[in-house]
């Protein structure tokens, strides 16, 4: 476990310092690939294209307005601006100084360079109403962009928004070479990438919330037990502090005792003076214990400090935390606002695609009445001269019916039986008379299935074949499992005409379904018990629960019975941990989990805890399983 956390650590450590580094590459990299984008000269030449695709109300000069252009796309655009176009117009070009004097420009084209990115949502708002087509250098928001270079010798046109401003736009831009057309499909996919990487961000932005929650509470433990270990020290301490007070109290009292021995002369020199000895040798160890007691007062002094300083740190991260919380609501609200206008944009793209359906289905339609009307005349020819093929057919067709062997019969639009062919009689013991007689004309009361009336009457309204299977009653008294079709034969008016009935017996069928469905059922009861001897064989929850308070078992086995097992043993202080996977799944697999399992316990059970290693028990249980299995 130790080992696991602290290469958990590391990983953090290594992504941590990264991190900047491939943002940095990035950075770079994007910024490399923006050098092959136009030149001044190609952007100049494109400025130069434009009018020959847009036109004005009532315009006949054209003023291309240049705001932070560099001085080589001015000279560029100045030096084409001699020419003049083939239908006779001609351009003037303008230098503008700042945002605010965009709007002299009407009836023109307005280039704004990267510069004043910034103000191009202000310089909308000055052009409000006015004919004026903003070409932009690098510009990212679709939504409000009209013509825009790119970069990679390709320049973006928003239809849409050009046409908001009353300029009528030529259908040959479609086609013309590195134009882009951005339409409500393309703003539509880039909504939902955009949505869906916000909601990525979100996503990573809560895991890391939760992760930095989950260090800030094990940092808060860790200051706990810090400050109980402090406070056990500070009690030592004061024990110490009073041992010490009292040795001094002894000291003096030995002290006054040794004056007035001497003053009395009742003591040896000799044995004043090994006291003596002992008098300096104590005050020198409480000395020394003075000393070691400040240091640890110093020592508790430095920790509390460095607790202090930890206290402000968590309360900073705290801080950090709820404002990057508050700073994910707020983008919840973002998101939720995006969904509101996807949603909105989705439905009138749908609107606007039914309307064309309709109109679609409206012109094929007509277009078919006329087709059949021209058909209808052929077909009519066609049908005389099949006629005499048809009846022919069905003098082969009687022939069938009668030879084979399944049960046949016509009944008419009120389902009443109007003909019976042998097979029906050999199948049941019935003739058409018999039939009418012992059952009734009409199937709905002659049929034993009980959705018989249902069946039928869909059969007539919707003209096509219904099939059913049910039991029938033989005239003998055998049950017969059949499977009846009801086939409509249309007239030449569109109408039902006759239903065509044909029974085929399914009886052995029937049998085998159920010997088959009985058979499964006996091999599933047994994988089912069997599942219960797998499970009272792996580990009980309560082993890992002693070790680990805070788990969870994820055990789903694909076939009733598992291929996967958990194992868990104890072993003194020791707790053993095995999640395996076998060969196979079902009950291939679950036999060799139980040996696996089996094998494990037998493993730990031989071997004493201090020589169990991970790969002692793994190539022991490697060899048991081979021995087992008798693989070499």
């Amino acid at each position: 476990m130790n080992n696991f956390k602290k290469s958990n650590i590391l990983f953090n450590l290594i992504s941590t310092v990264l991190k900047p580094a491939y943002f940095f590459l990035l950075i770079f990299l994007l910024s490399a690939s923006g050098s092959f984008g136009q030149t001044d000269k190609e952007k100049a030449k494109i400025l130069y294209k434009l009018p020959k695709y847009l036109s004005w109300d009532g315009s006949g000069e054209i003023t291309i307005g240049l705001l932070g252009a560099s001085n080589e796309l001015t000279k560029e655009l100045k030096k084409l601006s001699k020419k003049k176009y083939s239908y006779g117009k001609s351009f003037e070009v303008q230098t503008v100084l700042n945002p605010e004097d965009v709007a002299e420009f009407d009836n023109s084209i307005l280039f704004v360079s990267e510069k004043y990115k910034k103000d191009y949502a202000r310089i909308l708002i000055n052009l409000k109403g006015f004919q004026t087509i903003v070409v932009t250098n690098n510009w990212s928001d679709k939504k409000l962009l009209m013509i825009n270079f790119s970069g990679n010798q390709k320049y973006q046109v928003n239809l849409r928004n050009i046409k908001d401003k009353g300029v009528s736009i030529d259908n040959s831009i479609e086609s013309a070479t590195g134009i882009v057309i951005i339409d409500a499909k393309t703003l539509l996919d880039e909504s939902e990438q955009n949505l869906k990487n916000e909601k990525q961000k979100v996503k990573e932005q809560k895991e890391m919330l939760e992760m930095q929650m989950l260090k800030l509470k094990y940092q808060k433990k860790k200051l706990t037990r810090q400050k109980d270990a402090i406070e056990k020290q500070k009690e030592k301490i004061k024990l110490q502090k009073a041992e010490i007070a009292e040795s001094e109290k002894k000291l003096i009292i030995k002290k006054k005792e040794l004056v007035r021995l001497a003053e009395q002369g009742k003591i040896k020199e000799d044995e004043l003076k090994i006291k003596t000895l002992e008098v300096a040798k104590q005050e020198k160890a409480i000395k020394e214990q003075n000393i070691k007691i400040e240091e640890k007062e110093k020592e508790l002094k430095e920790k509390t400090t460095v607790l202090e300083e930890q206290n402000k740190e968590i309360e900073e991260r705290q801080s950090r935390i709820n404002e990057q919380k508050l700073e994910l609501a707020k983008m919840g609200v973002t998101i939720e606002m995006q969904k509101n206008y996807l949603t909105i944009s989705i439905i009138i793209l749908a609107i606007i695609l039914t309307l064309v359906f309709f109109v679609l289905r409206g012109y094929r339609i007509k277009k078919r009445q006329n087709k059949l009307l021209e058909t209808q005349k052929e077909e009519i020819a066609i049908q005389a001269s099949q006629l005499s093929l048809v009846n022919k057919e069905l003098a082969q067709l009687s022939i069938v019916a009668s030879e084979t062997s399944n049960a046949v019969g016509i009944l008419n639009k009120k389902g009443e039986f109007i003909w019976v062919n042998a097979g029906f009689t050999r199948m049941y013991g019935y003739t058409l008379q018999l039939l009418q007689h012992e059952l009734g004309e009409n199937i709905k009361k002659a049929s034993t299935y009980p959705d018989i009336a249902n069946k039928f009457d869909e059969c007539i309204k919707d003209k096509k074949s219904v099939l059913y299977e049910t039991i029938v009653n033989g005239r003998n008294g055998h049950e017969i499992w059949a499977q009846t079709s009801l086939t409509p034969t249309i007239d030449d008016k569109g109408e039902v005409a006759v239903i065509v009935l044909i029974d085929t017996d399914i009886t052995i069928v029937k049998e085998a379904q159920a010997e088959i469905a009985n058979k499964n059922k006996k091999i599933t009861d047994s994988i089912i018990y069997a599942e219960k001897i797998q499970r009272a064989i792996l580990t009980p929850d309560e082993i890992l629960g002693d070790f680990v308070k805070e788990h969870f078992i994820l055990f789903k086995p694909r076939d009733i019975v598992s291929g996967d097992f958990y194992w868990a043993s104890q072993t003194g202080n020791k707790l053993i941990v095995a999640a395996a996977d076998c060969t196979g799944h079902g009950v291939p697999g679950a036999f060799l989990s139980m040996l696996g399992i089996s094998f494990l316990n037998q493993i730990i059970a031989v071997h004493e805890e201090k020589d169990i290693t991970a790969d002692l028990i793994l190539n022991e249980l490697r060899d048991r399983v081979k021995t087992s299995l008798k693989q070499t």
